[in-house]
């Protein structure tokens, strides 16, 4: 129960965290940029999940190679929380 609990309140903390909004999302190079759009507890969960699993294959060494990346502006929506952050992610 206590480990539900405080990954309950990670999860929360880094959602706060992460809805610190700079002042102006702006890119270097003018290319154009793609939108994903992650809504509720089932997306955000995945979302992150996504990026933990991300991170773990790139500290073991798990990925070859970087292809393609595109910049690409993540909308996310939990709730009355709503922010945006600006990401690389393979080009599809």
């Amino acid at each position: 129960m206590k480990r539900l609990i405080l990954t309950s309140m990670f999860i929360a903390v880094c959602l706060l965290c992460g809805a610190q909004q700079t002042k102006s999302d702006t890119l270097k190079t003018k290319e154009v940029v793609q939108t994903e759009k992650v809504e509720g507890l089932w997306g955000v969960l995945g979302y992150y999940g996504g990026k933990l699993a991300s991170e773990l294959g790139n500290r073991l060494n798990l990925e070859s190679s970087k292809e393609d990346e595109v910049p690409t502006k993540v909308l996310v929506q939990f709730g009355w929380l709503n922010y945006s952050r600006l990401e690389n992610r393979p080009k599809k």
